[in-house]
């Protein structure tokens, strides 16, 4: 996701300035979201909120945007302990936490810089083709942004 992360900056930079969000939160994860989400691009447990407290104080009329190209290991993904974030160990799959996401919040899309032809064929297609089973995805340029908007402020 390196190569993404001046295009991810600049996407975060012009929604805060739009103010087209009532409230706008943004979080950080590495691959994976797991027990913490971070305030900062450093992903620094020290600048860090606990996932569940997000989950028990955002209510679900909020709409989620996940921006990340979904490529990782699959333990990264599907296995307790699997997270790559150094010396800690998730009680609960990753994939445990999108579901937990998708549950309370309806409308919740994932926005994927790689190029779609590497959704299916490219290094990590198997964990993209988990994200996209649990929600929408679309890719991260302009047509995948209006795409995106359209499904999340359609109504239920």
């Amino acid at each position: 996701m390196w190569p993404y992360a001046n295009l991810c900056n600049l996407l975060f930079q012009s929604v805060s300035k739009s103010n087209h969000f009532k409230d706008l939160k943004i979080y950080y994860f590495h691959n994976c979201f797991y027990e913490e989400l971070f305030l900062t691009p450093g992903c620094y447990y020290s600048e860090s909120i606990e996932t569940d407290w997000v989950l028990r104080n955002l209510n679900n009329e909020y709409k989620v945007i996940m921006v990340g190209d979904a490529s990782m290991a699959p333990s990264e993904l599907l296995s307790i302990g699997g997270s790559s974030y150094y010396n800690k160990y998730n009680e609960e799959s990753g994939i445990d936490w999108i579901r937990r996401f998708t549950k309370k919040y309806e409308k919740t899309i994932w926005l994927n810089p790689l190029p779609e032809s590497e959704w299916e064929y490219g290094y990590g297609y198997r964990t993209i083709q988990l994200v996209k089973k649990e929600m929408q995805m679309f890719h991260l340029s302009v047509k995948g942004l209006e795409d995106g908007l359209k499904y999340l402020i359609a109504a239920r």
